[in-house]
C-alpha cells in the first residue's frame, strides 16, 4: 500500500513538472496578449475610436508585407510612438506606451494578430527575428514617428 502511494505521488509529481514544461514553451497567444495590453484603445477588432486611437485592422498587414514596413511595426511596439497621424482622412494625436518589456515572441504574436484583423487574402505574419533585430538600436517615440513619416511618402506605411 506505501509502495503505492509512493508511485502515485512521483506520477503527479512529473505531470506537474511536465505541465509547467510545457505551458513555459507554448507559443504566445497572440490574441489573448493583443486583448490584455491593446484593445483597450484600438479595440477588440482593432477599428479604434475615431479622434482618439488610430485604426490597425486592415492596415497592418498591408504595413508588414515588405521588409520595411516589418521593421517599423516592430519599432512601434518596442519603442513607443508620439505626435500626429494622418489616417483615412482622420488625424490622431497622441502617444503609444512602449511595450519592450515583451518578449520577442510575445510582440510578433501580437503583430501577427493585429495583421489578420480585417485582413483579405494572405495574411502577414511577423517573426521573432525580426522583432529581435527591431530593438537594436533604441529608438525614441519621436524618431519612430519620423520613421513613420517617410515610410508613408515611400508608400509602404498607407
Amino acid at each position: 500500500m506505501k509502495k503505492d502511494i509512493h508511485i502515485v505521488k512521483r506520477l503527479l509529481t512529473a505531470a506537474l513538472a511536465l505541465s509547467f514544461i510545457s505551458s513555459a514553451h507554448a507559443a504566445p497567444d497572440g490574441a489573448a496578449l493583443y486583448a490584455a495590453k491593446c484593445a483597450m484603445c484600438h479595440q477588440a477588432d482593432g477599428r479604434g475610436i475615431p479622434a482618439q486611437y488610430p485604426p490597425l485592422a486592415g492596415r497592418v498587414a498591408t504595413i508588414a508585407s515588405n521588409d520595411q514596413g516589418r521593421a517599423y511595426l516592430g519599432h512601434v511596439l518596442i519603442n513607443g510612438m508620439t505626435g500626429m497621424l494622418r489616417i483615412n482622412n482622420a488625424t490622431y494625436v497622441g502617444y503609444m506606451p512602449s511595450f519592450r518589456a515583451l518578449t520577442d515572441a510575445d510582440i510578433a504574436a501580437v503583430l501577427t494578430h493585429v495583421a489578420s484583423l480585417g485582413a483579405t487574402g494572405n495574411k502577414a505574419t511577423i517573426d521573432a527575428d525580426t522583432v529581435h533585430a527591431a530593438r537594436t538600436p533604441p529608438l525614441s517615440p519621436t524618431a519612430v514617428s519620423t520613421e513613420r513619416r517617410g515610410l508613408v511618402a515611400a508608400g509602404i506605411v498607407p
